[in-house]
């Protein structure tokens, strides 16, 4: 496009209907676009590749152990929990509840600065549990 107004401008005195100014950049235009095409023929689109600069492969990441983890494999790690642990897991990962409504439920007392916060330090202790027992195994 630079070039095109760039002949445009060398040119201006030439012009001889400054009606048809449009037309006129326009067949500059295409004249600049085939100079280049004509320039590009025969260069390589890209550089070549060298090879020795390339970074080594790496290799793919290790598959993470809980991907081969079953749903009987959790359910295994879950009945390990103790009691109160799994209920609270039970009621926040099955039944969708609120750590709020999941200590009222249980009777589980509130710590002054964030309502239900006692049964997310239980959820918080059955995750880390049920991650050991499946680890473990059965």
């Amino acid at each position: 496009m630079q070039d095109t107004l760039e002949r445009a401008f060398k040119g201006f005195g030439q012009i001889r209907d400054a009606e048809r100014g449009r037309a006129w950049l326009f067949s500059i235009l295409v004249r600049v676009f085939i100079d280049h095409l004509r320039r590009r023929r025969g260069k390589p689109e890209t550089d070549p590749i060298d090879e020795d600069r390339l970074p080594a492969p790496v290799a793919a990441p290790k598959r993470p152990r809980w991907a081969d983890v079953t749903a009987d494999d959790l359910q295994a790690a879950v009945t390990k929990l103790p009691a109160d642990v799994r209920e609270v897991y039970r009621m926040h990962a099955l039944e969708g509840k609120d750590y709020v409504l999941i200590a009222e439920a249980l009777a589980i007392p509130r710590a002054p600065s964030a309502p239900g916060s006692s049964a997310r330090a239980g959820s918080s202790r059955s995750s880390s549990r049920r991650r050991t027992n499946v680890e473990e195994g059965p």
